[in-house]
């Protein structure tokens, strides 16, 4: 399920209007018609960044604008990068983020800086595996190059180094 559902006989992809496709952003939904297939792997990387995430993070129970989420936005653009290349990954992250409301900008900011540093991350290490990846995103959690919100349910609180977060 999702908004790339299948692969056809001949190559091609089913696109789905339900569940995902509906809840992609315009510039969103304009890529998935440019590129098909990275946007059927994207898919099942933001899959594997949500278990992933979730797994490691177990004990946060926000996930939102937190250490989790820096993370899940880091891995998700490595795993992006490796699938499709830096380009096309950056595409896609910018699309998400492109219908952001104003009073949303200190999370837009935060999430397009973590979708950079998960592109770096995914360019130095293409041949790394998920574990590897997510070891690699970790890191640069732990050393503080990720963003997260000094208070994650205010959207309008400062943008602050990950150097506290640590993976579970």
């Amino acid at each position: 399920d999702g908004f790339v559902s299948e692969i056809d006989n001949e190559g091609g992809f089913a696109i789905d209007d339900e569940p995902g496709y509906s809840n992609l952003t315009e510039a969103e939904k304009q890529l998935v018609k440019e590129y098909p297939l990275c946007a059927y792997k994207f898919r099942n990387n933001m899959l594997k960044a949500f278990e992933v995430a979730g797994s490691i993070f177990s004990n946060d129970p926000i996930h939102h604008n937190d250490c989790a989420d820096a993370f899940r936005h880091a891995f998700f653009n490595a795993l992006n990068t490796i699938d499709c290349g830096s380009q096309i990954a950056k595409l896609f992250g910018d699309a998400h983020e492109s219908e952001v409301p104003p009073y949303l900008n200190g999370e837009k900011a935060m999430d397009l800086f973590n979708n950079d540093i998960g592109r770096i991350i995914g360019q130095n290490n293409s041949g790394a595996g998920h574990d590897d990846l997510a070891a690699k995103v970790c890191k640069a959690l732990e050393n503080g190059i990720l963003l997260a919100l000094e208070i994650p349910k205010d959207p309008s609180s400062a943008i602050i180094s990950s150097i506290g977060c640590k993976c579970n």
